[in-house]
């Protein structure tokens, strides 16, 4: 198999400065929409009212509905 040329990094951040400088806030995008997500699934497993034990003690009902 070929194996591609390394790309030269320094290069291609003077040719296309755009593509890599990102603003502040699009940094902090990422973590904030995770955090966000994780935020609301916590909210909707509290508003559900799960338990993990209700979980696993409900589980041998699932097996044996058949």
């Amino acid at each position: 198999m070929t194996q591609l040329p390394t790309p030269d990094s320094e290069a291609l951040r003077a040719r296309y400065p755009l593509v890599f400088k990102q603003a502040g806030l699009a940094r902090l995008a990422t973590p904030v929409m995770m955090f966000g997500a994780f935020g609301i699934f916590g909210l909707g497993l509290v508003d559900l009212d799960f338990s993990p034990a209700r979980l696993l003690s409900g589980l041998h009902q699932l097996a044996g509905s058949r």
